[in-house]
């Protein structure tokens, strides 16, 4: 196996044990250890925090806590204790991880995190900076290594001792220490910023307008850090040798252990209590007058709660997409957005297209939009050119003074001048579905459109129906002042 092979298969190894980031225009919750579902919980928790410092059992004190409030049954928990040849009481044990908690230092963001942070934040910023970094469309690695010169922070690099690509970069800093193990090196290294490897593993999945225009991988941004920390004389191998807390975290372990039997056990005592209540048959439940599904919200459990107050009607909770697992292409915006849970994949994408071509919505449409972004543009010039930023600041501080206390005092009215004076696409869109990839612009079959509304019918338990029947989606707006 070549050196070179070595590396990539080390890197591709590595990259998985850090979660993946969405951008914010489509910005969900992620789990930060999804890396680690595969291992043992055991295994998956050492390596959790070798790598991403996470703590991933509850301290003593929410163990204390859970013990106190009986959450713990105590005399599970000393079982326990004692199977595993522990024979001190809980609360012996409760001071033993209180200390190790104690003598446990958290270690300082590194300097060459820093560094590393300015140079991802100006590649990957995607048309908000006024001034954009050079040579972005050479990838990460070539860019930064045209600039790099100019770096105070790390020194004056002489171009012609970087290596041509991010590979013979990374070779040349592992050929120059003793590594013993470099997957794990490299491990530490993406993981010391997950939040931007995870958007960097983002960008190489969909492979987005903006990747394929400014290319970053995984492997460049390890051949930059590698290469500042080799120039710097930071240590190369961040690995961390010691297990620490070892002992603690399997007395956490058992803890939790307790903690979850705990709690079923206490479930499986209430559902054998009520097992005996008698519910209505189903032949004499009435089909009710209409029946709604909402999204699995907390924002619509309000509305549900208060319709099926109102009358005969009957609501279910599904989730929002509907199971329909596709992207959607707005027709205002040039970007799709996932519409549907992140980890699932998107084989459909749902887009708008005008029923008219060239029809006068149309038309006024494309007008309005082009206006919008040449006022946005130029006011965005105003404000951020040196020669007319501080007249723009002094001769608009007025109106933005006026637009600040609209949208405090009357958000909703400002939003509806806004929105009558704007050409909504929807008026003159029709929505259409197709293949998200391999068949663009082919309509899926009919058989799939009935699978889809036959899984959702399934999953939800419906067998019996209202004469009216609604699917009820929601959006969300937001003014930030």
């Amino acid at each position: 196996m070549s050196k070179q092979f070595e590396i990539l298969v080390s890197i591709e190894n590595a990259q998985k044990r850090i979660g993946t980031t969405w951008p914010l225009y489509s910005f969900v919750t992620s789990n930060p250890l999804s890396g680690y579902e595969k291992l043992p919980f055991q295994e998956a928790v050492v390596e959790a925090g070798q790598f991403l410092k996470s703590k991933s059992y509850p301290s003593s004190a929410i163990y204390k806590q859970a013990l106190d409030n009986k959450d713990i049954d105590k005399s599970l928990l000393a079982s326990m204790l004692n199977d595993k040849d522990l024979h001190d009481t809980p609360e012996t044990y409760l001071k033993i991880m209180a200390n190790d908690e104690a003598n446990h230092l958290n270690k300082l963001k590194s300097e060459l995190d820093v560094i590393m942070a300015k140079w991802l934040g100006v590649f990957l910023d995607e048309g908000l900076a006024e001034w954009q970094m050079p040579n972005k469309e050479q990838g990460f690695y070539n860019a930064w290594k045209s600039l790099a010169i100019y770096d105070n922070t790390i020194g004056k690099v002489k171009l012609t001792n970087l290596p041509k690509t991010s590979l013979d970069a990374i070779e040349q800093v592992l050929s120059a220490h003793k590594i013993t193990n470099i997957t794990d090196v490299f491990s530490a290294h993406i993981a010391t910023l997950p939040g931007w490897t995870g958007y960097i593993k983002h960008r190489q999945d969909t492979n987005s307008i903006w990747q394929k225009q400014f290319p970053i991988n995984i492997e460049d941004y390890l051949a930059v850090r590698l290469t500042i920390a080799n120039h710097l004389d930071f240590p190369i191998d961040i690995t961390n040798k010691e297990q620490e807390l070892q002992d603690s975290n399997k007395l956490k372990h058992i803890w939790l252990k307790a903690w979850e039997a705990t709690f079923q056990n206490k479930l499986v005592s209430n559902l054998k209590e009520n097992n005996s209540i008698k519910h209505s048959s189903k032949e004499n439940v009435r089909i009710a007058d209409a029946q709604m599904v909402f999204c699995i919200d907390t924002r619509s459990e309000m509305i549900r709660r208060h319709v099926e107050a109102a009358g005969n009607i009957e609501t279910f909770g599904y989730a929002g997409f509907f199971g329909i697992a596709a992207d959607y292409q707005h027709y205002q915006e040039d970007i799709s957005i996932k519409s549907c849970p992140p980890i699932v994949g998107s084989p459909y994408k749902i887009t708008e297209n005008p029923v008219q071509e060239s029809s006068q919505a149309v038309n006024d449409f494309k007008t309005n939009k082009s206006v919008s972004k040449s006022r946005a543009h130029i006011l965005k010039r105003l404000k951020n050119m040196l020669p007319s930023s501080f007249g723009f600041v002094e001769g608009a501080g007025v109106f933005y003074g006026l637009s600040l206390v609209a949208q405090s005092f009357l958000p909703k009215t400002l939003f509806n001048l806004k929105k009558k004076s704007s050409v909504a696409y929807e008026s003159f869109c029709e929505p259409r579905i197709i293949y998200n990839k391999g068949q663009e612009s082919v309509d899926i079959a009919i058989e799939e459109k009935v699978a889809i509304v036959k899984s959702s019918f399934d999953l939800l338990g419906w067998e019996t129906f209202s004469p009216i029947i609604f699917f009820i989606g929601h959006g969300s707006h937001t003014v930030n002042n």
